[in-house]
């Protein structure tokens, strides 16, 4: 029986000594480190809805081919934005979408109420779907800073 022990403990030892060295392999090639991404770049811009500042709202860059890095920045109310380069897309093609709102000036119940009362600004889309819905926006981010505009139509 001692002999059955020992070799059945041995035999239990290396099956979890090699499942730890494949468990290492894994998480070794996750791609974690910063060298291993592609370099993100800054990304600034101003984006008008029939020739006028669009309203506050978020912007997306979304990856056409592989390897790069997806982004996303927040528009303010003067329609301009500023993604930079710990946060910005890395240099290649990208879909972007626009989508930005404006206040009713009505208030209704929700949930998300951050000040008690249970209710929020009514807020509604004013940019048109083909700019998110699926897009019909596609931009080029090369190295460096990039100054972009953004020209959009409610029609």
């Amino acid at each position: 029986m001692t002999g059955v022990s020992a070799r059945c403990g041995v035999a239990f030892r290396s099956r979890a000594i090699v499942l730890t060295v494949l468990c290492l392999g894994v998480v070794g090639c996750g791609g974690g480190s910063k060298g291993s991404n592609p370099p993100r770049v800054r990304v600034t811009g101003q984006i008008t809805l029939d020739g006028q500042p669009a309203p506050a709202g978020l912007i997306e860059f979304i990856p056409v081919g592989p390897g790069q890095l997806q982004a996303q920045g927040i528009i303010d109310d003067d329609g301009k934005f500023m993604i930079d380069e710990n946060g910005g897309p890395s240099p290649g093609e990208y879909k972007v979408e626009i989508r930005c709102e404006k206040k009713t000036g009505r208030r209704i119940q929700s949930m998300r109420s951050s000040d008690g009362t249970g209710m929020i600004d009514e807020r509604i889309p004013v940019i048109p779907a083909k700019y998110h819905s699926p897009t019909t926006l596609k931009q080029t981010i090369t190295s460096g800073d990039n100054v972009l505009e953004f020209k959009l139509n409610s029609k």
